[in-house]
């Protein structure tokens, strides 16, 4: 997500979505953080989803 901002703005030039970018320039940091609060809050969840097969399998051992 380090590069979110300079990847999007890449795609949205290469699209010619002008409009868009004009809209996203003033918003772009805004969302990425709120990206970056949101990955940090349901990543654990994740991981203990992938994680959590391998801890009881540990415990039988």
């Amino acid at each position: 997500m380090e590069r979110f901002q300079e990847d999007a703005y890449d795609v949205i030039d290469r699209l010619h979505q002008n409009a868009t970018r004009h809209l996203l320039n003033d918003n772009m940091t805004s969302l990425a953080g709120d990206d970056a609060v949101m990955d940090s809050v349901h990543s654990p969840y994740q991981w203990r989803i992938q994680v959590r097969p391998l801890t009881i399998w540990a415990r039988i051992h």
